[in-house]
């Protein structure tokens, strides 16, 4: 059985993210974690079950996926340190995902990702994250973000309207789904359960990445239908994201 590992940072609430990824099929969705500085994690196991809670410790051996949250007030610092040694120094052999403080966190230190050089490794940036990590998109969003993947070995999906998926290897796709309305703090959370939620079931990166990024957006239109794009939130985001997998059975 495939093991992924996850770094996020939630916006909205801790439920978001896990709830995504079990939505997405993934199985039994755990939270685990203690009251200490790296905040809680989230394991996502291929196997029938729900959410429950269990103290135990992160590592590669126990959980198909680990979510990594940022408190507030979380030290970046630690967060790479965190992210560093424990994620890419480890050498750990699952697809690992890295989102907001897992990307912020190596900010000036992205150098980091040849370590896993090839291994299978996400990124999900906004464009501010995506400067940060040290992305270019002088010559816009599509070459930009080609060439980053290219260049550091990583499957990045670079998020906004017509959001970029870019694999390793050169393929590329840009998204026709989704509006202006998602532009909210926490509707990247659920991105990235649905994308951990379909890797943690074996689906190939790029094909992951893709669909992750399409049903996000297609949730995103239902709730805008339903609910206008001023007023919905990610919350209706994630109500709608079961019809959106519907119209792909």
């Amino acid at each position: 059985m495939m093991q992924y590992a996850l770094f996020a940072r939630p916006v909205v609430t801790i439920y978001d993210l896990p709830q995504t990824t079990k939505q997405s099929e993934a199985g039994l969705v755990s939270t685990i974690g203690d009251e200490g500085l790296y905040g809680q994690a989230c394991q996502v196991r291929t196997a029938p079950g729900g959410v429950t809670a269990e103290g135990v410790p992160l590592s590669p051996e126990v959980a198909e996926v680990v979510t990594f949250y940022g408190y507030h007030g979380f030290v970046r610092r630690d967060a790479l340190k965190f992210v560093s040694e424990d994620a890419l120094r480890a050498y750990l052999p699952q697809p690992l995902v890295l989102d907001a403080d897992g990307i912020n966190a190596l900010e000036r230190h992205i150098d980091e990702l040849s370590l896993r050089r090839g291994q299978v490794t996400v990124m999900t940036p906004h464009e501010g994250e995506f400067f940060r990590a040290g992305g270019d998109l002088s010559r816009g969003r599509e070459s930009g973000a080609a060439a980053y993947a290219a260049r550091r070995g990583v499957y990045l999906v670079l998020k906004g309207r017509g959001t970029v998926v870019a694999a390793p290897d050169g393929r590329l796709a840009v998204n026709t789904t989704g509006n202006d309305g998602m532009a909210k703090g926490g509707s990247g959370d659920i991105l990235t359960g649905l994308a951990a939620g379909l890797l943690a079931q074996g689906m190939e990166p790029f094909a992951a990445c893709c669909c992750a990024v399409w049903l996000h957006g297609r949730a995103g239109d239902l709730a805008a239908a339903d609910k206008g794009r001023r007023g919905m939130t990610p919350s209706d985001l994630l109500e709608k994201l079961p019809y959106a997998l519907k119209e792909v059975e």
